[in-house]
């Protein structure tokens, strides 16, 4: 088994909704069945695997649904897709943000630029800590390297 294999495994199933997303998404008029989720907790497996990394417990989608499932840029046609990618950039974006901050924030923060871009998920590709976190939550060292005063020369 590869090393990024091994590390997905590890982080358990995540397969499956919680009550309140689930009720989210019916409130919404959005539908996610079961193979929807299997291919959303593959996808959470490889990006999980790819940034080496473990998640325990269950995954983030819940947390996920809830936060964008009144969204008005999710398609009934594409959800599953819309998820799976925003999934990713949850996942990029937490690699970056201290162990502290919790997952609902990441995903709010995410929802915002979201909706901001009307549901073009490529613009969360390109947030970062310091669009989660104030300057207090991010160390020294992360606060300079998120530093909109930063310039190529300190590179």
């Amino acid at each position: 088994m590869a090393r990024e294999d091994m590390l997905a495994f590890l982080g358990g199933t995540g397969a499956g909704l919680s009550p309140a997303a689930q009720t989210d998404l019916a409130r919404a008029g959005l539908l996610l069945d079961e193979k929807d989720l299997q291919a959303l907790d593959q996808r959470r497996r490889a990006a999980l695997g790819s940034l080496e990394r473990v998640e325990l417990g269950g995954g983030v989608l819940s947390v996920l649904v809830e936060a964008f499932a009144d969204s008005p840029y999710l398609e009934r046609g594409r959800l599953a897709e819309q998820l799976g990618e925003i999934q990713d950039a949850f996942y990029e974006l937490r690699d970056q943000v201290p162990m502290g901050v919790a997952d609902a924030r990441v995903a709010e923060a995410l929802r915002e630029a979201f909706d901001s871009a009307q549901g073009d998920v490529d613009a969360l590709f390109g947030l970062s800590a310091a669009d989660v976190c104030g300057p207090g939550e991010l160390g020294v060292e992360d606060a300079w390297e998120h530093s909109p005063w930063r310039t190529e020369e300190d590179w």
